[in-house]
């Protein structure tokens, strides 16, 4: 093979492989910050599960702005209100039900203890937990990141 045929191999290999990792780029660099944390999967990102014997239902989001924890009844990401089928959303779990149930909430970022009310819990994997807001107080939401597992046992207000 003449050294003009290599160069021009060796161009096109160049070009192909330039090419290819154009294609598997392009949708990385178009995919926006509030997608990232959009999953289709269920134990994609965050979960609540609320055992049967928890008593009462608890609210969930699948958003989330700032911090460790929010307050008041609706998270101020929740700009699509109360809606098991939409992102930017709340709902609720009763007793015996996990978010794992419902595809636009796979990811879940919170969940409320709603004023007046304790929350007893457990991260699954690791430690429990206990949450009371009073009568007088607003309601607080707490944070669930990445994959963890908030398991509720309890919910008496």
């Amino acid at each position: 093979m003449s050294s003009h045929l290599a160069l021009r191999h060796l161009r096109a290999r160049t070009w192909f492989v330039a090419l290819a990792a154009l294609i598997t780029l392009i949708p990385l660099a178009w995919a926006s910050p509030a997608s990232a944390a959009v999953c289709h999967t269920p134990g994609c990102g965050g979960t609540v599960r609320v055992q049967s014997s928890a008593g009462n239902s608890i609210a969930i989001t699948n958003c989330w702005s700032s911090g460790s924890y929010s307050y008041g009844d609706s998270h101020s990401c929740m700009t699509n209100g109360w809606n098991n089928n939409a992102w930017n959303a709340g709902k609720y779990l009763a007793p015996g039900q996990t978010s794992r149930s419902y595809n636009h909430y796979y990811d879940v970022d919170g969940f409320r203890v709603f004023r007046g009310c304790t929350v007893n819990g457990m991260w699954e994997g690791g430690s429990a937990f206990t949450f009371y807001r009073s009568p007088s107080q607003s309601s607080m939401w707490v944070r669930i990141v990445g994959t963890n597992t908030a398991v509720i046992t309890a919910v008496r207000c």
